[in-house]
């Protein structure tokens, strides 16, 4: 991660929100941190052996937001924690919840 300008914000369950351009301003780089970290995690999954399943290929899924959020910092300074919200996000973590291993 540190190879991007990017920021983990949560992990919850097996999924990770990663942010670009937040809490530090990036211009209009933050869409292509986080397209370039995503192909870059997609193409480490083909190399990526599960050592107690070797025959199971690691899948991920991916998906990108860009739009307007609200954040609300809290925390001592050095370790900022942010929440996020937006109603695009709501609508993402639903149809995570919803998604089915098609491909």
């Amino acid at each position: 991660m540190d190879l991007y300008d990017v920021y983990k914000v949560e992990t919850v369950g097996d999924a990770y929100m990663i942010v670009s351009g937040c809490p530090r301003t990036n211009g209009i780089r933050h869409a292509g941190e986080l397209a370039t970290l995503a192909l870059d995690l997609l193409n480490m999954t083909h190399h990526f052996q599960i050592p107690h399943k070797p025959d199971a290929k690691l899948m991920l899924r991916i998906g990108l937001h860009s739009g307007n959020f609200l954040d609300l910092e809290t925390g001592p300074q050095a370790l900022p924690t942010l929440f996020f919200l937006s109603l695009f996000l709501l609508l993402a973590l639903r149809l995570c919840h919803f998604a089915t291993d098609r491909y």
